[in-house]
């Protein structure tokens, strides 16, 4: 064998371990059941003159109750305030805030379900084949989330908007599965936020605002 086939040949080697690397290693996500409006949020034409603020945020992940990150109850009010529906939304009660304000309170409800079994019956697979089917056998999570946010206006009036939001995560072995994970819920919760602003907009009149 000629040093010129010699060459052409690891050349041809490195190419497909490159092309298996990139393959076997990547991830992405796809969003099955998106609610009403999740694409975006179209702000109220003008903005409100009632304030508001988040009285109670509850999570639970696979129904067990946890505590949820400062950074989304921060995030879900400032949303909450771009819609224009209110003068001012705060994370928490301010203090010595009476009864003049609206109160939220969000619930979430999320439920996620690796499949373990897959990710077993693929490492046979891979075992038996030299990870040559690496590309072939993703394995998945799914992700779901329902949320419900309550609003109570200070003359006692109230309402209720609903958000459900499906997903799955696919990975290979030896991918991102972190990373794959972290997008799915960023990309879950985004449409379901966008749902429930849309739905307060739909419904601003209720706290003053004009649509």
């Amino acid at each position: 064998m000629t040093a010129e086939m010699r060459r052409g040949r690891l050349l041809g080697t490195v190419a497909f371990l490159l092309l298996w690397s990139l393959v076997g290693c990547s991830h992405w996500v796809e969003v099955k059941v998106r609610p009403p409006g999740s694409e975006g949020v179209l702000p109220a034409a003008g903005r409100g003159e009632s304030h508001a603020y988040m009285a109670s945020v509850k999570t639970w992940s696979n129904r067990v109750e946890t505590s949820p990150s400062t950074d989304f109850v921060r995030r879900f009010a400032r949303d909450l305030e771009a819609t224009n529906a209110f003068a001012s939304v705060a994370a928490e009660k301010p203090p010595g805030v009476g009864d003049g304000h609206v109160a939220f309170s969000l619930m979430v409800h999320e439920e996620v379900q690796p499949h373990t079994g897959e990710a077993v019956l693929k490492g046979v697979f891979i075992g038996l084949s030299l990870f040559l089917l690496t590309p072939v056998l993703p394995l998945r999570s799914d992700f779901e989330s329902q949320m419900e946010l309550s609003a109570m206006r200070p003359d006692g009036q109230a309402r209720r908007y609903e958000t459900v939001c499906k997903g799955t995560a696919y990975f290979h072995l030896f991918g991102d599965a972190y990373a794959a994970g972290l997008q799915l819920v960023a990309e879950v919760t985004n449409c379901n936020v966008n749902s429930l602003m849309n739905q307060i907009v739909s419904d601003c009149e209720f706290y003053g605002a004009r649509r």
